[in-house]
């Protein structure tokens, strides 16, 4: 079918939370508003569905709040959502995804399979602490969407 490729914004985890912390900054939310309100206006991502993704790094979190990385990434990516919301993204084009740590951009190990240490870390690290937006075409089907049950 004739379709564009996805579109993938990546907001840097840095950018957009204080360390191990879900609410968005408030210097972020005032950057988010026209970035959001630029993908409503771009006319080949009217109709698209916008997935908002939560990527950690691979340093465990423990606490009362988050017992794991899955929920600290789903709670940020769900709150880049209410974001989104707020500023007038349809609510039914949205949708959360959350990876923990388990689809890193920047692999954790060097060409040879070495784990990375000291500086090399550190960036990969930051790098994979991220949100990520995903424009993409809706499915025409169910069966496109890859729906099991009905």
């Amino acid at each position: 079918r004739n379709s564009k490729l996805e579109c993938v914004i990546t907001l840097p985890s840095d950018f957009l939370f204080r360390s191990g912390q879900d609410q968005v900054q408030r210097a972020a939310l005032t950057r988010l508003e026209p970035l959001f309100k630029e993908i409503q206006e771009l006319k080949e991502h009217r109709e698209d569905l916008i997935i908002i993704e939560g990527h950690t790094d691979n340093v465990p979190i423990k606490n009362a709040r988050f017992p794991s990385n899955w929920e600290l990434s789903s709670a940020r990516a769900t709150n880049v959502s209410a974001s989104a919301r707020q500023v007038g993204l349809p609510g039914d084009r949205l949708s959360v995804r959350a990876y923990a740590e388990n689809r890193p951009r920047v692999p954790y190990v060097d060409n040879f399979g070495t784990p990375l240490k000291c500086k090399d870390l550190l960036e990969a690290q930051r790098a994979n602490r991220r949100v990520e937006l995903i424009l993409q075409d809706p499915p025409k089907s169910l069966e496109e969407y890859g729906v099991l049950f009905r």
